[in-house]
């Protein structure tokens, strides 16, 4: 129930104005004073009438219909005998007063909305002056209001910060009666089909995965195909739902994710209800999701700790193929350039350090000069991968650092992996690595305890 709607009925409660003939009227508009002269109102996007239609306990049903023009609103409700809005309708009341939109928002579940507040000036004929804090939101022939469960509107603190989609108001058809809801309600940062590459995988099967975003619902699909286009199925499942999008975090490696939980509605046709408890993260055009390794998901607690970065999703291209994924899936602290000092080492020679970071690649150079600019190569390397954050620690120097490790692929073909700390200092512009006296990050049980000096500094 909206806020609008529980402050008209209780207000009428209180004034004991139900009554079976109604009172009051239709006018689009709050009376004013005879005489007065008033500027033409400014139009919103609510402008117009709209229906919304509540079954009740007993099988019957009750209509609210809300008029906008300008900043003014009347709400009529009417009792129908019928669960459907259609039989013996009784007009139960009629408010009348103003309105503001105010700020967009997100809500818990990651709906877009704007701030919405109703001041009821009359209740048949009465005069009041009740102010509600609302929310709403308006996407194509659909309009949805605060869920009163998530804040009760008395005041500013007390804004619903969620939308109540079991009430959806629609705009009136040319015969009088309201259009049905049209999904979706509102959108949110994932709306759109996206799938994964065609991959091939054991044997002579390929596999692939889509997914859509429609509103709050969801359709996703995929499995195992006998062409590189994943069109020839082999063996491929379907389903079907609703999601909801919750809080942010910090997966374990260090990634910028949020909480999503899908809750299943049908799966291969069948009528089911089962709720999945996800992460994901969405960075440019690139979507992953949870690693079931880091959790199943069966539960909350089970939710995953991780995201899986190779099975990404990237955007439907027009012709339906997915876009190629592009790097970085999502950044970390250490997103960017650094590198240490040119300094004279041995002999004529000098050295210098450098390493970036996007996404979750690094690449990694350096070694010894001719120079003091570190310009003149005399003996260098270079080498890319990728690396995961761990755990944090203290180093024993007493320095606040966290576990990473390397991993890259050496001109051989071998792999190298390397087990490592790292601290940023200095309002995150002096980034400090192991010192391998401490360890030699050959293993995770070898990683160093302390750090190195000096710093790598940040690329300006």
């Amino acid at each position: 129930m909206s806020i609008l709607l529980r402050y008209f009925l209780a207000s009428l409660v209180t004034f004991s104005l139900i009554s079976c003939g109604g009172g009051g009227g239709s006018d689009p508009a709050v009376e004013g004073n005879e005489g007065e002269t008033e500027s033409p109102p400014v139009t919103t996007e609510l402008e117009g009438i709209w229906f919304s239609c509540e079954t009740l306990a007993n099988n019957t049903s009750e209509e609210s219909k809300l008029v906008f023009e300008g900043n003014a609103f009347i709400l009529e409700l009417s009792d129908y005998s019928d669960n459907a809005c259609q039989v013996n309708g009784i007009l139960a009341g009629v408010a009348s007063g103003t309105f503001t939109i105010g700020n967009a928002l997100t809500t818990t579940s990651g709906l877009t909305a704007k701030e919405f507040d109703s001041t009821i000036l009359k209740i048949d004929g009465t005069s009041v002056n009740t102010t509600g804090f609302d929310i709403y939101s308006l996407s194509g022939e659909n309009l949805a209001f605060g869920d009163e469960s998530t804040g009760n509107g008395d005041t500013e603190g007390e804004r619903p910060t969620d939308l109540d989609l079991n009430l959806v108001f629609t705009p009136n058809k040319p015969d009088g009666n309201p259009t049905q809801p049209q999904p979706p309600v509102t959108t949110t940062e994932l709306e759109g089909a996206w799938s994964t590459p065609c991959v091939a995988v054991q044997g002579d099967a390929y596999a692939g995965l889509s997914i859509s975003f429609a509103g709050i619902n969801f359709e996703r699909s995929g499995g195992f195909f006998n062409d590189d286009a994943c069109t020839d199925e082999r063996n491929v499942f379907s389903e079907s739902g609703t999601f909801r999008i919750g809080e942010s975090l910090i997966t374990t490696s260090g990634l910028n994710a949020k909480n999503i939980d899908f809750t299943s509605l049908k799966i291969d046709g069948t009528s089911v209800n089962t709720t999945g408890f996800d992460i994901y993260s969405l960075s440019g055009e690139n979507l992953a999701f949870g690693d079931e390794s880091t959790g199943n998901g069966d539960t909350e607690g089970e939710r995953p700790t991780d995201l899986d970065l190779n099975l990404v999703f990237t955007p439907n291209k027009p012709d339906g193929n997915p876009t190629q994924p592009q790097p970085p899936v999502t950044t970390t602290e250490l997103e960017g350039a650094w590198s240490t000092p040119c300094v004279a080492v041995q002999g004529d020679a000098y050295a210098g350090l450098s390493i970036s970071f996007a996404g979750i690649n690094f690449e990694r150079s350096g070694g010894f000069f001719n120079d003091d600019a570190c310009t003149d190569e005399r003996n260098v390397f270079s080498e890319s991968g990728t690396f995961r954050i761990g755990e944090s620690l203290i180093t024993t120097s007493g320095l606040n650092a966290k576990n990473i490790d390397f991993t890259s692929v050496q001109d051989n073909g071998t792999v190298k992996e390397e087990f490592s700390i790292f601290s940023i200092l200095s309002n995150n512009t002096e980034l400090f690595f192991g010192d391998t006296k401490t360890g030699d990050e050959s293993t995770p049980e070898n990683r160093p305890t302390d750090v190195l000096m000096p710093p790598f500094t940040r690329a300006l």
